[in-house]
């Protein structure tokens, strides 16, 4: 497989405006309810009722959107109902529903924005952490051992309460922290990651090129930075005298 260089990748496209208002703690205003900014807490709760909504928010059932939605309205309110769920309780269920019966007009027309606004724009500021590779399996994302080392964190560089960092700021915001920090620490490879789909046709268009001894866009720019490949040169032998007068040009200027 060719080698691109991530500078000939584009950057993932980033809502920024709708990144800014979730780090400011705008709601998402619907007719009749206004669903409040997505906070760290909520998506440990999710998971201790394994919310479909969470997992699976096109194809779950519309008692699964209410059960999910309702904790993103309620929050920390939400808890003691999904703890008796956790006993097996009822209440979880009938409060949900009849929340959501009031409010299902608002939800089914904008379904789609208010996935994106629960369950994607939160995690923009994470996505700015290097990714982590060989952990331990785990049964929860958000154990408590996850908590106390993002919310700890967070308040240690913030001066706020840990339950402030779980229930009142913004998900978005927490992201975005750690990701402050961990740059001012000196961590490797925080920013914004590359455009998969654009990396994934870069990809597709250098391994051509490399089977038809092509050279890359960025060894005509850059010949003294990429040198040829093996499979370029077995591809095709005359590739070699043209990299080799690029490589003069960049050298006579």
């Amino acid at each position: 497989m060719a080698k691109v260089p991530a500078c000939y990748v584009k950057p993932k496209q980033v809502d920024f405006d709708a990144e800014a208002l979730q780090f400011l703690g705008a709601g998402l205003p619907l007719p009749g309810l206004t669903l409040p900014v997505p906070v760290l807490g909520v998506f440990p709760v999710l998971e201790l009722f394994t919310s479909r909504y969470f997992l699976d928010p096109l194809g779950c059932a519309p008692e699964d959107i209410a059960k999910g939605l309702y904790v993103f309205a309620h929050r920390e309110k939400a808890l003691p109902l999904v703890a008796e769920a956790c006993r097996g309780g009822s209440a979880f269920g009938r409060e949900a529903g009849k929340w959501f019966l009031r409010h299902s007009d608002a939800i089914t027309a904008n379904y789609p924005e208010i996935v994106r606004y629960t369950l994607h724009l939160p995690f923009e500021g994470f996505d700015l952490l290097p990714t982590e590779t060989g952990g331990p399996e785990k049964a929860f994302i958000f154990d408590a051992e996850w908590l106390a080392a993002v919310a700890g964190t967070v308040a240690m560089t913030t001066g706020d309460t840990l339950r402030a960092v779980l229930w009142e700021m913004p998900l978005e915001a927490v992201g975005h922290v750690l990701a402050f920090r961990a740059r001012y620490e000196g961590r490797k490879g925080v920013g914004r990651k590359d455009d998969l789909a654009d990396l994934d046709r870069i990809m597709k268009e250098a391994d051509a090129r490399e089977e038809r001894g092509e050279l890359h866009p960025w060894q005509i720019d850059h010949p003294e930075r990429y040198g040829l490949s093996e499979k370029q040169v077995n591809a095709r032998l005359g590739i070699v005298a043209e990299y080799q007068e690029l490589l003069r040009k960049k050298q006579c200027h």
